[in-house]
This record gives C-alpha cells, structure tokens and sequence, in this order.
C-alpha cells in the first residue's frame, strides 16, 4: 500500500503485469509466488489444515523467524467479492501475528492477526473488534482499537473455513537468493 503520494506500488504491480503478459494473469492466487518472483527468496506453503496442532506449530515458526506470512481466501464465483462476515474471495491478506489466549469463557484459543492490504474491510465474526470473546485486558494487551483499518484478530479455525493456504516468504538479513 502506497504511503501518501507514492507512486512506487502502482508502478511495480504495471511492470509485474507486464512481465507476466497482462493484470488478469496476476488477479488472485497465493501471493507467495509473486513475493518470489521479486525477492529470489524461497518460500514455504501451509496448505494441509487436516492436523490444526502441526499447521499451528509450522505459522508460529513462520512468525518467530520474522519470515514473511500471507494468505489467500478461497475463490467465490465473483473475483474479489465482498462477503457478509467481512472476507473477501480470490484474496491475498498477511499474517501479523498467532496468539494463544483465553476468551472471555475462560477457553484457550487460537487466534490469528491478519491484515487487508485495502486497509479498510474486516472480519466481523467471533473476536472482531467489539466481540464479546474479548476480555478487557486482552483487548488492553493486544491494542484493539475498533476502527476499520484493514487489521483484524480471527480464530484460528474460522480462518482454515475461508482461508485456502498460507505463503511463508523466508527473508532473512544476509541471505543470498536467486531469482
């Protein structure tokens, strides 16, 4: 996302589309590749879903490294549609953060910080800004701010509902990558 006047994000996503032949040769997928394509860094997928502890395990590592995280919602029959719980299809997001915390009940849950590059258009299901699952010292500890500013917090298990995979780009300070 462009900062103010900046013409640089607009100019790159032009010459990507060139390359690639034209804009709807890149609409929509895993944005992982794409991150390869113009870093040389390699990448990682997290796609099996099936064991939550292992996939849980391998986005928190992902995290500690400091890597790169993404995600990418499944296709609806409208690109880019927006639904009703605050998710839109065919959809590229990033991973801020996966938190371990109590709900407001007292249940351990998994959550995942997770960031619209439009800035604006969020989750509005369970641990949505002013959802009840909240205790005041979690929202005190983890910032929320109930403002429409593109970052949401979501449960770990409605995330493997509309989310198809995750992209972990491993970056590191020093690495040496091709491209």
């Amino acid at each position: 996302k462009s900062v103010g006047n900046e013409l640089w994000v607009i100019a790159l996503e032009k010459a990507y589309a060139k390359a690639y032949g034209s804009y709807i040769d890149i609409v929509g997928g895993d944005p992982v590749h794409a991150l390869r394509d113009l870093s040389g860094a390699p990448y990682d997928r997290i796609e099996d879903f099936s064991n939550i502890e292992e996939a849980w395990a391998k986005l928190k590592n992902a995290i500690s490294e400091n890597y790169v995280v993404t995600c990418f919602t499944k296709q609806g029959e409208t690109v880019e549609a927006q639904s009703g719980e605050g998710i839109v299809s065919g959809h590229a997001y990033s991973i801020l953060e996966a938190k371990e915390v109590f709900d407001s009940r007292g249940k351990p849950r998994l959550i995942v910080q997770i960031r619209n590059p439009w800035g604006k258009f969020e989750w509005n299901g369970d641990f949505e800004d002013n959802s009840p699952s909240w205790t005041p010292e979690l929202k005190k500890q983890l910032d929320i701010k109930h403002t429409d500013d593109g970052i949401f917090w979501m449960p770990f298990e409605d995330f493997m509902k509309f989310y198809e995979g995750i992209g972990v780009l491993k970056v590191k300070p020093g690495y040496l990558s091709n491209s």
